[in-house]
């Protein structure tokens, strides 16, 4: 299976996070193939290290030096955010989602969007420490606000 994993490449993050997406990235990264944003930092890191298998990296084309040195069994450049989702998400099997910011949330909400209208890919919302306490909120108050209790119950399990 080739995992998608949206994470943070920051290496500005408490190590407690890393600690425990390493536990979870090292028993599937024996078994399974990784898909990710081609950065050897943070979070994604993490990921890149942990991964045996096939690892399949998604980048922009302006980063290229950056990405350089990693051994991917394939790479795909790109030009923009949406290429970049696009391509991550085409990539993969399913989603994991670890700490991250802006585009980890980007990527987490155009899955979700993606899993509602088109296809059927399952996401797992790593939810570490909380970190993820008020988007799960913000899942909720749609529940409510917007009728969408069956489709997102389906969509992002805590």
């Amino acid at each position: 299976m080739k995992i998608f994993v949206s994470c943070g490449s920051s290496n500005n993050i408490d190590e407690m996070y890393k600690y425990k997406s390493k536990e979870l990235l090292d028993i599937l990264g024996k078994s399974h193939d990784l898909v990710f944003g081609s950065y050897d930092s943070g979070l994604m890191g993490v990921s890149y290290h942990s991964f045996k298998n096939n690892i399949i990296g998604v980048s922009y084309k302006i980063y290229d030096e950056y990405t350089k040195d990693l051994n991917l069994s394939k790479k795909i450049n790109v030009d923009t955010l949406g290429e970049s989702i696009d391509n991550l998400i085409k990539e993969s099997d399913s989603i994991l989602v670890l700490p991250g910011a802006y585009g980890t949330i980007s990527e987490l909400m155009c899955s979700i969007e993606l899993r509602r209208t088109i296809n059927d890919k399952k996401i797992v919302l790593y939810n570490i420490n909380n970190f993820y306490s008020s988007t799960v909120k913000i899942r909720e108050k749609c529940l409510i606000k917007y009728i969408m209790k069956n489709l997102l119950k389906t969509i992002i399990k805590n």
